[in-house]
């Protein structure tokens, strides 16, 4: 496809973003080298420009999906009106689907990228899961979608260190023990950092990618797998992404297992801050609140899940 140099949109409706959140109306914006050089009106075309008529269109900056799991975008549909520990029973190990192939990734993930793009979404971070365990190619794949669509993304490798029996309270006393017996273990703290590293060294800083670095959440990793992953994070600059209180099961996961909230907890290990982004985060109280003021986190809310 020929590369256009200068493009010129015509007549938009532009929402700014400015300081002063100006909207202008019948505007003109000339975009050269794919940054945007001119805003005004009546700008004129030049031989050769691209000229997009933008009436009744709005033109605003790109939209930032800040958590997303790229391996569920095949599950809609699938498994409806759940509670969420049930439903990951189902989508996960032990009864998930997969291994699944690295074109399936690719795949099921440029699905995705298509659909965020259709929705003016210009930059994603990806939670990302690969079942059964991380690999540098199966986070490659799905990268390498990302890339291929033009979309900004910085993806993390969410993988745990506990027993799914010893992530949610009670199970071990509910579950008869072939059934827990039957469920894998997750792969120990050496090889999901050996692997981290390895996606870190591979696509950190390259194409429009950052990487992350991700540990699920507080109540599926042993302390020192969180502290160690928070560690790598602060070696090399990179954001840390975890979940926190996105069901009510989970407001009662903290006091069974730690005598506080899951926020309170976290603050307690030292994984909480300005690197720190936290997902979900509504079933959260005052002394949750003040953790978060304090520590500095970035809070990402999740309309759509939230409210299922």
């Amino acid at each position: 496809m020929e590369n256009i140099r200068r493009k010129l949109l015509k007549n938009a409706l532009v929402m700014t973003l400015n300081e002063k959140d100006e909207i202008l109306e019948n505007c003109d914006l000339l975009i050269e080298d794919d940054l945007i050089s001119e805003v005004g009106r009546g700008l004129n075309p030049q031989p050769g420009d691209q000229v997009i008529d933008c009436t009744g269109k709005l033109v605003m900056p790109g939209l930032v999906n800040a958590h997303l799991h790229s391996q569920e975008n095949l599950f809609k549909g699938y498994l409806d009106n759940l509670p969420l520990e049930i439903w990951m029973l189902y989508t996960y190990p032990p009864l998930a689907y997969g291994p699944i192939s690295h074109r399936l990734i690719y795949l099921r993930t440029m699905l995705g990228a298509i659909g965020m793009l259709k929705s003016g979404v210009t930059s994603v971070q990806d939670d990302f899961h690969e079942i059964p365990f991380a690999t540098l190619e199966g986070e490659s794949a799905a990268i390498q979608a990302y890339v291929d669509a033009g979309l900004r993304a910085n993806v993390s490798m969410t993988e745990t260190t506990k027993h799914l029996c010893d992530m949610i309270p009670y199970l071990r006393e509910i579950f008869p023990k072939e059934v827990q017996d039957s469920i894998p273990n997750s792969r120990g703290s050496d090889e999901i950092y050996h692997t981290q590293e390895e996606i870190i060294q591979a696509w950190n800083g390259k194409e429009d990618v950052k990487i992350v670095v991700s540990t699920g959440a507080p109540q599926r990793c042993d302390i020192a797998h969180l502290q160690r992953m928070f560690r790598l994070a602060e070696q090399y600059d990179l954001p840390y992404h975890i979940h926190i209180c996105e069901t009510r099961a989970q407001r009662v996961t903290g006091h069974e297992f730690y005598g506080s909230t899951i926020a309170q907890f976290a603050e307690s290990v030292g994984i909480l801050a300005p690197r720190t982004t936290i997902a979900h985060n509504i079933w959260v109280d005052e002394k949750d609140l003040e953790v978060y003021a304090r520590t500095g986190i970035n809070a990402v809310h999740n309309t759509v899940s939230n409210l299922k």
